[in-house]
């Protein structure tokens, strides 16, 4: 990623002590344990100072202001992530937080997890989440939910994707399910489905487009130019409006001739 060093410096204060040195001048600075994707945003956002924020690209981004300083970035996704942060959103941003590895975030929405899990567990996310998620979220509310909304919960993840259905016995060991109390669960749900037909109109409804809300961070390399654009966007002006899923900063004056 082509860049200038007086940019970083100025919107980013852990590139600024990095590049404090003047060394990195025409040349290339390693960046690691940042989401590829991300890191391209922020930069771009160096520049323009405009930064879309979205339900899949949130937490990665969170993760990379957090770890180059950007503060009013970072305060930016935390209030995006507030306000959006819902049923139908909390199992992507799950997904994402683990694969980031933001243990601080991921505590918080597993607990908002564990106080809405059946509606949580009720939504085409949950149905489309990774391995890694699921068993986290099952293994977070295997003592904090009752036996009924666990099996539920796992039996609508192994809908989710028939490729699934031999992880089955495993999952239900890994919540403490005899085969005696998954046929009991089971036939359960055969006689509410053969009372009310709702069982299969639900599977129908429930199974869903599969994804994945995993990131891509790698080891990217900057180069770094000693230039300065013409005008910087201040980042002590960030506003935290950002209805229409941007950030806005306003463009720096241009000096007079």
């Amino acid at each position: 990623i082509r860049c200038h060093q007086l940019v970083l410096s100025a919107c980013s204060k852990q590139f600024a002590g990095a590049l404090e040195s003047g060394e990195f001048t025409n040349s290339e600075l390693p960046v690691q344990g940042v989401d590829a994707d991300a890191l391209e945003q922020i930069i771009s956002f160096f520049y323009s100072g405009e930064c879309p924020i979205t339900v899949p690209t949130a937490i990665p981004l969170l993760d990379a202001a957090i770890k180059l300083d950007v503060p009013g970035l970072t305060a930016a996704c935390e209030q995006f992530v507030n306000q959006l942060l819902h049923p139908l959103t909390a199992v992507t941003f799950m997904s994402q937080s683990l694969a980031v590895k933001l243990d601080t975030v991921t505590e918080v929405l597993s607990c908002y997890i564990t106080g809405r899990f059946v509606e949580v567990t009720q939504s085409t996310s949950w149905m489309s989440c990774d391995y890694n998620t699921f068993t986290r979220v099952m293994l977070d509310n295997k003592s904090q939910q009752n036996e009924q909304s666990l099996f539920k919960a796992a039996y609508r993840w192994l809908l989710g994707d028939s490729a699934r259905s031999e992880l089955a016995d495993g999952v239900f060991r890994l919540l403490g399910f005899s085969p005696a109390t998954v046929q009991a669960h089971m036939s359960s749900m055969q006689s509410t489905a053969n009372k009310g037909g709702a069982a299969s109109n639900a599977a129908a409804v429930m199974t869903g487009p599969k994804r994945s809300a995993e990131g891509s961070t790698s080891s990217l390399r900057l180069s770094i130019s000693g230039l300065l654009p013409q005008a910087i966007p201040s980042m002590s002006a960030m506003p935290t409006d950002f209805s229409d899923g941007r950030i806005r900063l306003p463009q720096a004056a241009t000096p007079a001739a």
